[in-house]
């Protein structure tokens, strides 16, 4: 089992708040790049990835690893900056 499979694991299962904030350490680099060339503004991106990873923490429950955490967290980011 992969390191980031175990955080998710572990946030889902013991509710833990550190390995979640493993997680976000992890990705948070490539969403705010993401964001920024959507948006093309610093301060709004860092509002978006926020947003982001609040979602995922609170549907994290929802991904079913079919996929990379990463692209679920990509299409996260995508609808937070859409709507």
């Amino acid at each position: 089992m992969k390191n980031e499979e175990l955080l998710i694991e572990r946030t889902l299962e013991l509710g833990d708040a550190r390995a979640f904030s493993l997680l976000v350490e992890m990705h948070q680099g490539k969403i705010r790049s993401f964001l920024v060339r959507l948006c093309k503004n610093y301060d709004y991106a860092d509002d978006l990835a926020q947003e982001t990873f609040i979602k995922a923490f609170e549907k994290l429950n929802t991904f079913e690893g079919k996929g990379k955490f990463q692209g679920w967290l990509f299409s996260i980011a995508y609808n937070c900056f859409i709507q």
